[in-house]
């Protein structure tokens, strides 16, 4: 009797394991041809689009994106800047705050507030981003780092500007912006490499090892929080030199550019671990523009996509050209 009963348990637990196989892999079944629309076409230059930052909230059905805006030059300053987008509508409110910076941002959501990270400060703005942020500086000098969070933890992930401490992820708390815990050390130094915490455990997706992203890599680490001396290397098989990712049900979605100038876009099933591209129809859209940041917002993948170049001589100004991108996901 006791046999049986073994039997039909271990029947039971395979039948759960193999449902939720199936339904990942059905997720990436139903979302393997991704036709984007575009949501909105900024204006020329109204978003300088390097090392942006991006987030949404769900009560305010809005698409935040940051940005460090250079020009026109202001001497001794750059300023940050912060959109607003609702994605149904296209309205967009635009808030500039002078706080010079190093170039990388970035954005998430925390107690009904809006949390911009960048190289050297840490900005809290309202929802509504009609005042001023409450500013600190949190003592870092932070170049191409990413961001991954787990309640009411950050983890800050690579991206240090003198690359002494570019293998490093340092978990960072708000409420204390000037203490970095150290939390582990990757195999090799990481920028530009996007972390996504799903199932206990943080997963971190390409990036270089570089800040200049000259090189790309197509390794996925995999973190337990509970065992961060434990560093899983998985591969997807494609080198991405910046990637943006987000949950998805069981599934991550990624994007970013390989190193050829297409655009990738990826699914990375956590129950099988395994990472799958996606057709899409990018380049008929916007040739020769590229993914500029992402972010998943009521079923639904919204892409910053575009391109910014420099004009010459150098410091004299960008060009650039940026558009929200949208596709419902099944």
């Amino acid at each position: 009797m006791k046999k049986t009963i073994h039997f039909f348990v271990i029947l039971a637990i395979a039948m759960i394991v193999s449902c939720t196989s199936d339904d990942s892999n059905q997720d990436a079944q139903n979302n393997s041809n991704l036709q984007f629309e575009v949501i909105v076409d900024f204006d020329p230059n109204f978003l300088e689009g390097i090392s942006m930052g991006m987030t949404n909230s769900v009560t305010e059905n809005s698409l935040y994106i940051s940005s460090r805006d250079d020009y026109p030059l202001v001497a001794g300053t750059n300023r940050e800047q912060i959109i607003k987008l609702n994605p149904d509508n296209g309205s967009i409110i635009e808030k500039q705050y002078s706080n010079s910076d190093l170039i990388t941002k970035r954005l998430f959501i925390s107690d009904n507030q809006l949390i911009s990270i960048g190289g050297q400060f840490v900005n809290t703005y309202g929802l509504d981003i009609i005042n001023d942020p409450i500013t600190e500086n949190h003592q870092k000098l932070l170049s191409g780092f990413t961001t991954a969070n787990e309640k009411n933890t950050t983890f800050i992930i690579g991206g240090d500007f003198t690359g002494s401490n570019s293998d490093k992820i340092y978990q960072w708390n708000l409420s204390n912006p000037q203490n970095f815990i150290e939390f582990a050390t990757l195999p090799e130094s990481r920028y530009a490499a996007s972390g996504i915490i799903a199932n206990d455990n943080l997963y971190i997706f390409g990036g270089s090892t570089d800040r200049s992203l000259n090189n790309p890599s197509d390794k996925i680490y995999v973190i337990p929080l509970g065992a961060p001396d434990v560093v899983q290397e998985l591969s997807m098989g494609i080198a991405i030199s910046e990637t943006f990712a987000h949950n998805y049900d069981n599934n991550i979605i990624i994007c970013g550019e390989s190193s050829d100038g297409n655009s990738i876009i990826g699914i990375f099933d956590t129950v099988s671990e395994q990472f799958e591209l996606v057709e899409h129809n990018l380049s008929d859209i916007k040739p020769g523009h590229k993914i500029g940041q992402m972010t998943i917002l009521n079923n639904k993948l919204y892409l910053v996509y575009g391109f910014v170049e420099s004009l010459s001589p150098p410091g004299t100004g960008l060009n650039s050209e940026w558009s929200v991108l949208g596709v419902q996901l099944n």
